[in-house]
């Protein structure tokens, strides 16, 4: 009589027990073979197999609602510090699309012997050349949705140096337009001071201010801007017009869309900053024009747009 484990390749019951069945198993009972029977039989007992890896086994109810909890809180941490970057994203984007602006503005005059490219409303006086790019009335407007208002040379003065329309539009703005019943972008955020070769439309400048005609005209070049951004509502033609004193209205408002409170301005230097505004308006209700705004924002805009009301 002796003692041994099946673990042989031995038929039994139509099938070949083998290695990858002992292993298979957790426990092999041993068998007692009788030599003097003078037969062999496959009489190993096999256990089932024991309880599956904890790994193995499905999730309870409790334990997918504490991950779900635990992504939730994740989620809550990680997505402002991803809105907050991607601000910040777009306000740098928009620092390069006014610095490359104004570069053009530059260029612009160096190539007219230190003409300033019109600014005006609707079609520049005859003689004074083309304004920057088509200026036309708020709203779906040739002048907002038109990308011939930007790029076809005989309509817009900056054509000559871009051609792409992206540099004209604040990456933060998503104003859009229902035109014959498709939603079209909105082309342009920017507006240039209105005394750089503006016109007398609105607010004309009082005494001694008078509107820059040539380069040559300036005096602390980096502390007048020459684009600002303006807030999507109320923007209009190409001119932003500059309030006749502090206690004026402005016709257009300052943007502020970055942070909601911040708009980015660049100057005839050439630099480019972002100014936080005092009481930033976002969406004015009723007609765009014109816009009350605080006090010490007026006086910013107007203290900037000409070097005699430098403070």
């Amino acid at each position: 009589m002796g003692v041994f484990l099946a673990v042989p390749l031995t038929p039994c019951r139509g099938r070949i027990f083998g290695l990858t069945d002992f292993f298979a198993s957790e426990r092999v009972r041993p068998v007692v073979d009788r030599q003097d029977s003078g037969s062999s039989s496959c009489q190993g007992t096999f256990n089932s197999p024991g309880p599956r890896h904890p790994l193995a086994r499905a999730f309870t109810l409790i334990e997918l609602l504490v991950v779900i909890a635990i992504i939730a809180i994740l989620a809550s941490l990680l997505l402002p510090s991803l809105a907050k970057a991607k601000g910040r994203a777009w306000r740098i984007q928009c620092l390069s699309n006014h610095k490359q602006l104004v570069i053009t503005w530059n260029l612009y005059q160096d190539d007219y012997s230190g003409r300033l490219p019109s600014n005006v409303r609707g079609l520049p006086p005859a003689g004074q050349g083309l304004n920057w790019v088509w200026s036309t009335v708020h709203g779906p407007t040739p002048g907002f949705i038109d990308p011939d208002s930007f790029t076809n040379p005989k309509k817009a003065a900056f054509a000559a140096y871009w051609k792409t329309l992206d540099v004209y539009r604040c990456p933060a703005e998503r104003t859009t337009y229902n035109v014959g019943g498709k939603r079209v972008p909105k082309l342009r955020s920017y507006s240039m001071n209105d005394y750089l070769n503006g016109g007398e439309e609105q607010f004309a400048p009082l005494p001694p201010v008078t509107f820059y005609k040539r380069n040559s005209d300036f005096r602390r070049p980096a502390q007048v801007f020459v684009f600002i951004d303006t807030e999507p509502a109320s923007i209009c033609y190409t001119p932003f017009e500059i309030p006749q004193s502090d206690a004026s209205a402005f016709f257009s408002l300052p943007g502020s869309l970055h942070d909601r409170k911040t708009g980015v301005l660049s100057f005839a230097d050439g630099h480019a900053e972002a100014h936080s505004w005092r009481k930033p308006i976002l969406r004015p209700t009723g007609n765009p024009h014109p816009n009350p705004g605080d006090r010490a924002d007026v006086n910013y805009v107007r203290s900037h747009a000409h070097h005699l009301l430098l403070q």
